[in-house]
């Protein structure tokens, strides 16, 4: 069994949609009765930059100067990456500070397709636009 997983799920505060917590029993139901061979991993999209010319590159140092980082945030927020799904509030910032350094990036997008999620860390995540 995952115990850090399975402990931020019933432990963690939510700030979620509730048909996304619905619908996520099942999930739960698999973690806690460790049959996680059952949840099917999803490829997570990458991070990646947009020139103002509209090429595309998988990488920012591939990346012209003046280019737009565009970061994908997909389904439920946790703190930490899941094997089985989105990446974690943490990676999530890292990704930011690196768009944010980088010399080839002028502008960062957050392209967000998320329910919500636990609430540990946001507030971390949060202090990064202020």
């Amino acid at each position: 069994m995952n115990y850090k997983l399975t402990s931020a799920i019933l432990k963690s505060v939510w700030a979620i949609e509730p048909r996304a917590a619905l619908a996520n029993g099942t999930i739960l139901s698999i973690i806690l009765n460790d049959n996680q061979k059952e949840l099917q991993v999803e490829e997570q999209p990458n991070v990646y930059a947009v020139s103002k010319n509209g090429f595309t590159y998988k990488n920012f140092d591939q990346a012209s100067k003046g280019s737009v980082a565009i970061i994908p945030i997909v389904g439920e927020l946790m703190k930490y990456d899941q094997f089985c799904g989105p990446v974690g509030t943490k990676t999530i910032g890292k990704r930011i500070i690196e768009a944010d350094q980088h010399p080839n990036i002028n502008a960062i997008v957050l392209n967000i397709d998320s329910p919500g999620g636990t609430v540990d860390d946001t507030e971390t995540l949060a202090k990064m636009f202020w």
